[in-house]
């Protein structure tokens, strides 16, 4: 695979209840898996660096028609939750232009990390 995945994510302040954090653990364990692998690296994020990594992460969701504001927080606090509460697959080219984010919604269902972890390396 020619693109990098990088996780953002803080695991003491996962919100496991959120729809867009469905089969999180069973995410978190293939990850771990991958990172071993050097195929995805962890990051956490320092608390100053959460809204340009959003900024940044979710500059896709437009050309490829999904959303990821309400996943990641909500209209009036936009991103609040990114890679603390909603922990964020960001996947990238090898020039680091952003090519995808998981979880997003698009038609109306959300992609989860799991989802996207099962199509980007399937077993």
């Amino acid at each position: 695979m020619t693109n990098e995945c990088v996780l953002y994510c803080t695991a003491s302040q996962i919100l496991r209840g959120l729809p867009s954090n469905a089969d999180i653990d069973a995410a978190l364990e293939r990850i771990e898996e991958l990172r071993r692998e050097g195929t995805v690296r962890v990051v956490k994020l320092r608390e100053d660096e959460v809204h340009s990594a959003y900024v940044r992460a979710t500059a896709p969701s437009v050309e490829k028609q999904y959303s990821s504001q309400l996943v990641f927080g909500s209209l009036h606090h936009p991103g609040f939750l990114f890679g603390r509460g909603v922990p964020a697959l960001i996947v990238q080219s090898a020039s680091g232009t952003i090519a995808d984010i998981f979880p997003h919604r698009k038609s109306g269902r959300i992609v989860t990390i799991y989802e996207a972890l099962s199509r980007l390396f399937p077993n």
